[in-house]
Protein backbone atom coordinates (compact mmCIF):
# COMPACT_ATOMS: atom_id res chain seq x y z
CA UNK A 1 0.00 0.00 0.00
CA UNK A 2 0.90 3.36 -0.77
CA UNK A 3 1.93 6.72 1.84
CA UNK A 4 -1.59 8.04 3.06
CA UNK A 5 -3.22 11.15 2.22
CA UNK A 6 -1.68 14.24 4.05
CA UNK A 7 -3.59 15.19 6.84
CA UNK A 8 -5.99 18.11 5.61
CA UNK A 9 -3.20 21.25 5.75
CA UNK A 10 -2.92 24.13 7.92
CA UNK A 11 -5.44 24.25 9.93
CA UNK A 12 -7.74 25.04 6.76
CA UNK A 13 -11.01 23.30 7.98
CA UNK A 14 -10.76 24.61 11.70
CA UNK A 15 -13.85 25.17 13.41
CA UNK A 16 -15.09 28.17 13.09
CA UNK A 17 -14.68 26.95 8.86
CA UNK A 18 -16.80 24.41 10.18
CA UNK A 19 -19.37 26.13 11.34
CA UNK A 20 -19.77 28.58 8.85
CA UNK A 21 -20.04 25.29 6.09
CA UNK A 22 -22.91 23.77 8.29
CA UNK A 23 -24.41 27.12 8.41
CA UNK A 24 -24.37 27.74 4.72
CA UNK A 25 -25.20 24.23 3.18
CA UNK A 26 -27.60 22.65 5.76
CA UNK A 27 -28.49 25.25 7.48
CA UNK A 28 -27.40 24.37 10.85
CA UNK A 29 -26.71 26.90 12.85
CA UNK A 30 -24.11 26.03 15.90
CA UNK A 31 -23.38 27.57 19.16
CA UNK A 32 -20.76 25.63 19.59
CA UNK A 33 -18.39 23.61 17.30
CA UNK A 34 -15.95 21.14 18.93
CA UNK A 35 -13.30 19.13 16.81
CA UNK A 36 -13.13 15.26 17.49
CA UNK A 37 -10.34 13.00 17.27
CA UNK A 38 -9.75 11.12 13.76
CA UNK A 39 -7.11 9.42 11.68
CA UNK A 40 -7.24 11.00 8.55
CA UNK A 41 -10.16 12.75 8.14
CA UNK A 42 -11.56 16.00 10.19
CA UNK A 43 -14.91 15.51 12.04
CA UNK A 44 -16.61 18.18 13.95
CA UNK A 45 -19.34 18.45 16.62
CA UNK A 46 -22.02 20.64 15.95
CA UNK A 47 -24.22 21.92 19.07
CA UNK A 48 -27.03 24.16 17.76
CA UNK A 49 -28.90 26.56 20.29
CA UNK A 50 -31.73 24.26 20.88
CA UNK A 51 -29.05 21.56 22.26
CA UNK A 52 -29.51 19.53 19.13
CA UNK A 53 -26.09 17.85 17.71
CA UNK A 54 -24.60 16.93 14.61
CA UNK A 55 -21.13 15.62 13.62
CA UNK A 56 -19.43 17.23 10.03
CA UNK A 57 -17.56 15.20 8.35
CA UNK A 58 -14.77 16.56 5.87
CA UNK A 59 -12.67 13.26 4.15
CA UNK A 60 -9.21 13.66 3.24
CA UNK A 61 -8.48 14.94 -0.41
CA UNK A 62 -7.96 11.23 -1.57
CA UNK A 63 -11.46 10.05 -0.46
CA UNK A 64 -13.59 8.56 -3.40
CA UNK A 65 -16.91 9.54 -3.54
CA UNK A 66 -18.32 5.99 -4.80
CA UNK A 67 -16.83 5.19 -1.20
CA UNK A 68 -18.50 7.52 0.98
CA UNK A 69 -22.30 6.84 -1.21
CA UNK A 70 -21.11 3.25 -0.12
CA UNK A 71 -20.90 4.15 3.49
CA UNK A 72 -24.26 6.47 3.23
CA UNK A 73 -26.17 3.30 1.66
CA UNK A 74 -24.62 0.47 4.48
CA UNK A 75 -25.99 3.24 7.06
CA UNK A 76 -29.35 3.52 5.91
CA UNK A 77 -29.79 -0.62 5.38
CA UNK A 78 -28.28 -1.04 9.11
CA UNK A 79 -30.95 1.83 10.64
CA UNK A 80 -33.72 0.60 8.73
CA UNK A 81 -32.44 -2.90 10.69
CA UNK A 82 -32.93 -1.33 13.71
CA UNK A 83 -29.56 -0.70 14.19
CA UNK A 84 -28.15 2.52 16.20
CA UNK A 85 -26.00 4.18 13.59
CA UNK A 86 -25.04 7.55 12.76
CA UNK A 87 -27.71 8.83 9.44
CA UNK A 88 -26.90 10.88 6.67
CA UNK A 89 -28.33 14.23 6.95
CA UNK A 90 -29.68 15.46 3.48
CA UNK A 91 -29.00 19.32 2.27
CA UNK A 92 -32.28 21.39 1.59
CA UNK A 93 -31.73 20.76 -2.35
CA UNK A 94 -31.46 16.84 -1.05
CA UNK A 95 -27.67 16.46 -1.86
CA UNK A 96 -25.67 14.49 0.73
CA UNK A 97 -22.30 15.48 -0.69
CA UNK A 98 -20.13 18.81 -0.95
CA UNK A 99 -17.11 19.84 -2.92
CA UNK A 100 -14.98 21.82 -0.83
CA UNK A 101 -11.54 23.15 -1.71
CA UNK A 102 -8.57 22.77 0.70
CA UNK A 103 -5.17 25.62 1.00
CA UNK A 104 -3.56 24.00 -1.97
CA UNK A 105 -6.62 23.74 -3.98
CA UNK A 106 -6.95 19.94 -3.17
CA UNK A 107 -10.95 19.04 -3.19
CA UNK A 108 -12.38 17.62 0.13
CA UNK A 109 -15.78 15.88 0.32
CA UNK A 110 -18.15 17.44 2.91
CA UNK A 111 -21.36 15.48 4.61
CA UNK A 112 -23.65 15.82 7.89
CA UNK A 113 -24.41 13.30 10.13
CA UNK A 114 -26.64 12.68 12.89
CA UNK A 115 -25.16 12.63 15.96
CA UNK A 116 -25.34 9.75 18.30
CA UNK A 117 -25.46 9.95 22.32
CA UNK A 118 -23.40 7.69 24.57
CA UNK A 119 -20.15 7.09 25.90
CA UNK A 120 -16.87 5.93 24.42
CA UNK A 121 -16.79 2.30 25.20
CA UNK A 122 -12.55 2.93 26.36
CA UNK A 123 -14.43 5.27 28.93
CA UNK A 124 -16.26 2.95 30.82
CA UNK A 125 -15.43 -0.47 33.14
CA UNK A 126 -15.88 -3.70 30.75
CA UNK A 127 -18.25 -6.47 32.76
CA UNK A 128 -18.93 -9.70 31.70
CA UNK A 129 -22.07 -8.75 30.47
CA UNK A 130 -21.52 -5.82 28.74
CA UNK A 131 -19.04 -7.54 26.65
CA UNK A 132 -21.36 -10.14 25.93
CA UNK A 133 -23.72 -7.56 24.66
CA UNK A 134 -21.02 -5.87 22.44
CA UNK A 135 -21.04 -9.16 21.18
CA UNK A 136 -24.30 -9.49 20.43
CA UNK A 137 -24.69 -5.89 18.77
CA UNK A 138 -21.90 -7.19 16.54
CA UNK A 139 -23.42 -10.50 15.94
CA UNK A 140 -27.23 -8.26 14.74
CA UNK A 141 -24.56 -5.65 13.02
CA UNK A 142 -23.20 -8.51 10.27
CA UNK A 143 -26.51 -10.69 10.13
CA UNK A 144 -27.91 -7.34 8.84
CA UNK A 145 -25.01 -7.03 6.79
CA UNK A 146 -24.90 -10.30 5.34
CA UNK A 147 -27.75 -9.19 2.70
CA UNK A 148 -25.27 -5.70 1.73
CA UNK A 149 -23.36 -5.43 -0.91
CA UNK A 150 -21.86 -2.35 -2.72
CA UNK A 151 -18.97 -2.42 -5.97
CA UNK A 152 -16.93 0.01 -4.00
CA UNK A 153 -16.64 -1.86 -0.74
CA UNK A 154 -14.87 -4.48 -2.60
CA UNK A 155 -11.48 -2.58 -2.27
CA UNK A 156 -8.04 -2.29 -1.66
CA UNK A 157 -7.77 -1.00 1.80
CA UNK A 158 -4.69 -1.06 4.13
CA UNK A 159 -6.84 -1.76 7.60
CA UNK A 160 -8.27 -4.76 5.77
CA UNK A 161 -7.05 -7.68 7.48
CA UNK A 162 -6.81 -10.30 4.32
CA UNK A 163 -4.23 -7.34 3.21
CA UNK A 164 -2.10 -7.70 6.41
CA UNK A 165 1.10 -8.79 4.52
CA UNK A 166 1.01 -5.15 2.67
CA UNK A 167 2.10 -3.33 5.63
CA UNK A 168 5.65 -4.94 5.55
CA UNK A 169 6.80 -2.14 3.58
CA UNK A 170 6.63 0.31 6.65
CA UNK A 171 8.18 -2.29 9.12
CA UNK A 172 11.18 0.34 9.03
CA UNK A 173 9.03 2.87 11.00
CA UNK A 174 9.24 0.34 13.86
CA UNK A 175 11.57 1.60 16.41
CA UNK A 176 13.32 -1.57 18.14
CA UNK A 177 14.74 -4.61 16.00
CA UNK A 178 13.77 -6.74 18.09
CA UNK A 179 10.16 -5.76 17.97
CA UNK A 180 10.11 -4.96 14.00
CA UNK A 181 11.65 -8.92 13.35
CA UNK A 182 8.66 -10.01 15.78
CA UNK A 183 6.13 -8.28 13.30
CA UNK A 184 8.35 -9.48 10.20
CA UNK A 185 7.98 -12.64 11.35
CA UNK A 186 4.09 -13.09 12.39
CA UNK A 187 3.20 -11.27 8.96
CA UNK A 188 5.15 -13.96 7.04
CA UNK A 189 3.21 -16.76 9.21
CA UNK A 190 -0.27 -15.00 8.64
CA UNK A 191 0.72 -14.55 4.56
CA UNK A 192 1.71 -18.45 4.36
CA UNK A 193 -0.21 -20.53 7.16
CA UNK A 194 -3.68 -18.31 7.99
CA UNK A 195 -4.33 -16.15 5.27
CA UNK A 196 -5.15 -19.40 2.83
CA UNK A 197 -7.55 -20.58 5.38
CA UNK A 198 -9.17 -17.21 5.84
CA UNK A 199 -9.71 -16.61 2.20
CA UNK A 200 -11.70 -19.43 2.27
CA UNK A 201 -14.12 -18.64 4.91
CA UNK A 202 -17.49 -16.47 4.39
CA UNK A 203 -16.85 -13.15 3.00
CA UNK A 204 -19.41 -10.33 3.50
CA UNK A 205 -19.50 -6.65 3.82
CA UNK A 206 -17.83 -5.21 7.57
CA UNK A 207 -17.93 -2.53 9.47
CA UNK A 208 -14.14 -3.56 10.50
CA UNK A 209 -13.40 -0.66 13.14
CA UNK A 210 -15.50 -1.55 16.39
CA UNK A 211 -13.04 -0.74 18.39
CA UNK A 212 -13.10 0.46 21.87
CA UNK A 213 -13.88 4.75 20.65
CA UNK A 214 -15.87 3.81 18.31
CA UNK A 215 -18.54 1.48 20.24
CA UNK A 216 -21.15 3.95 22.48
CA UNK A 217 -22.44 2.98 25.58
CA UNK A 218 -25.17 3.95 27.57
CA UNK A 219 -27.95 3.00 30.50
CA UNK A 220 -27.74 1.40 33.47
CA UNK A 221 -26.64 -1.51 33.70
CA UNK A 222 -25.11 -0.72 30.40
CA UNK A 223 -25.53 -1.56 27.40
CA UNK A 224 -24.13 -0.41 23.97
CA UNK A 225 -26.22 1.94 22.51
CA UNK A 226 -24.53 2.66 19.01
CA UNK A 227 -21.31 2.34 16.67
CA UNK A 228 -20.20 5.14 14.62
CA UNK A 229 -17.18 5.69 12.48
CA UNK A 230 -17.51 3.91 9.06
CA UNK A 231 -14.82 5.17 7.34
CA UNK A 232 -12.88 1.06 7.25
CA UNK A 233 -15.92 -0.20 6.08
CA UNK A 234 -15.31 -3.01 3.37
CA UNK A 235 -16.13 -6.51 1.97
CA UNK A 236 -13.40 -9.33 3.66
CA UNK A 237 -14.07 -12.36 5.73
CA UNK A 238 -16.96 -12.47 8.26
CA UNK A 239 -14.73 -13.27 11.55
CA UNK A 240 -12.57 -10.33 10.55
CA UNK A 241 -15.20 -8.26 12.55
CA UNK A 242 -15.36 -9.91 15.78
CA UNK A 243 -11.50 -10.47 15.64
CA UNK A 244 -11.07 -6.75 15.60
CA UNK A 245 -13.49 -6.09 18.43
CA UNK A 246 -11.62 -8.17 20.39
CA UNK A 247 -8.24 -7.12 20.14
CA UNK A 248 -9.85 -3.68 21.66
CA UNK A 249 -11.08 -5.15 24.81
CA UNK A 250 -8.46 -7.26 25.39
CA UNK A 251 -6.01 -4.54 25.77
CA UNK A 252 -4.95 -3.89 29.47
CA UNK A 253 -6.52 -6.52 30.63
CA UNK A 254 -4.72 -8.75 32.95
CA UNK A 255 -6.46 -11.75 31.85
CA UNK A 256 -7.01 -11.22 27.70
CA UNK A 257 -8.84 -14.44 27.74
CA UNK A 258 -11.70 -13.98 30.24
CA UNK A 259 -12.63 -10.72 28.71
CA UNK A 260 -13.03 -11.84 25.17
CA UNK A 261 -15.06 -15.10 26.05
CA UNK A 262 -18.47 -13.06 26.56
CA UNK A 263 -18.08 -11.38 23.61
CA UNK A 264 -17.02 -14.30 21.41
CA UNK A 265 -20.54 -15.75 23.18
CA UNK A 266 -22.63 -12.79 22.28
CA UNK A 267 -22.10 -13.01 18.75
CA UNK A 268 -22.02 -16.14 18.41
CA UNK A 269 -25.92 -16.10 20.13
CA UNK A 270 -26.65 -13.97 17.06
CA UNK A 271 -24.64 -14.11 14.29
CA UNK A 272 -23.25 -17.99 14.47
CA UNK A 273 -19.59 -18.69 14.36
CA UNK A 274 -18.38 -21.78 12.14
CA UNK A 275 -16.32 -23.82 13.60
CA UNK A 276 -13.14 -22.60 11.04
CA UNK A 277 -13.78 -18.89 12.08
CA UNK A 278 -13.29 -19.70 15.75
CA UNK A 279 -10.23 -21.46 15.44
CA UNK A 280 -8.90 -18.45 13.19
CA UNK A 281 -9.48 -15.79 15.90
CA UNK A 282 -6.06 -15.49 17.98
CA UNK A 283 -4.28 -15.76 14.71
CA UNK A 284 -6.47 -12.60 13.46
CA UNK A 285 -6.25 -10.49 17.01
CA UNK A 286 -2.35 -11.06 16.80
CA UNK A 287 -2.51 -9.94 13.29
CA UNK A 288 -4.76 -6.47 14.04
CA UNK A 289 -1.96 -5.60 16.99
CA UNK A 290 0.58 -5.94 14.19
CA UNK A 291 -1.11 -3.94 11.85
CA UNK A 292 -1.67 -1.16 14.48
CA UNK A 293 1.86 -1.21 15.77
CA UNK A 294 3.07 -0.93 12.24
CA UNK A 295 0.47 1.52 11.00
CA UNK A 296 1.21 3.93 14.04
CA UNK A 297 4.70 3.82 13.57
CA UNK A 298 4.26 4.65 10.24
CA UNK A 299 1.79 7.23 10.91
CA UNK A 300 3.78 8.97 13.25
CA UNK A 301 6.45 9.61 10.45
CA UNK A 302 3.40 11.26 8.28
CA UNK A 303 1.38 12.90 11.06
CA UNK A 304 3.53 13.86 14.23
CA UNK A 305 0.73 16.81 15.34
CA UNK A 306 -1.62 13.76 15.26
CA UNK A 307 -1.64 11.88 18.54
CA UNK A 308 -4.93 9.88 17.34
CA UNK A 309 -2.72 8.03 15.66
CA UNK A 310 -0.50 6.07 18.26
CA UNK A 311 -4.22 5.73 20.30
CA UNK A 312 -3.07 1.91 20.38
CA UNK A 313 0.12 1.25 20.13
CA UNK A 314 1.32 1.47 24.08
CA UNK A 315 -1.30 -0.71 24.77
CA UNK A 316 -0.92 -2.96 21.96
CA UNK A 317 2.40 -4.39 22.16
CA UNK A 318 1.60 -5.48 26.22
CA UNK A 319 -1.13 -7.31 24.63
CA UNK A 320 1.22 -9.05 22.46
CA UNK A 321 3.22 -10.33 24.88
CA UNK A 322 0.35 -11.80 27.18
CA UNK A 323 -1.06 -13.59 23.79
CA UNK A 324 2.23 -15.09 22.85
CA UNK A 325 2.43 -16.37 26.56
CA UNK A 326 -1.03 -18.91 26.64
CA UNK A 327 -1.54 -21.83 25.69
CA UNK A 328 -2.89 -22.02 21.84
CA UNK A 329 -4.72 -25.67 22.72
CA UNK A 330 -6.16 -23.71 25.70
CA UNK A 331 -7.43 -20.45 23.69
CA UNK A 332 -9.11 -22.97 21.06
CA UNK A 333 -10.89 -25.08 23.42
CA UNK A 334 -11.91 -21.87 25.52
CA UNK A 335 -13.35 -20.21 22.66
CA UNK A 336 -15.38 -23.05 21.06
CA UNK A 337 -16.60 -23.56 24.53
CA UNK A 338 -18.04 -20.03 24.40
CA UNK A 339 -19.62 -20.94 21.50
CA UNK A 340 -21.13 -24.31 23.05
CA UNK A 341 -22.45 -22.17 25.73
CA UNK A 342 -25.19 -20.43 23.70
Amino acid sequence: MGTPPARNADGWFDVDRARALASRIYGVRAVDVRELPSYLDRNFLLIAEDGARHVLKVAHAGEDRRVLEAQHSAMEHLAACGLAVPRVVDDPSGETLHVQPGPDGARHLVRLVTYLPGRRLVEVPHPPALLEDLGAFLGELDRALADFDHPALHRPLRWDLERAPDVREHLEAIAGGDRRERVAAHLERFRSEVLPRLQELRHTVVHNDANDHNVLVGGDPPRVVGLIDFGDLVHTATVCELAIALTYVMLDEDDPLAAALPVVRGYHARHPLEADEVELLPDLVETRLCVSVTLSAHGRRQRPENDYVNVTEAHAWPLLDRLRALDRAQVDCALHGACRDV
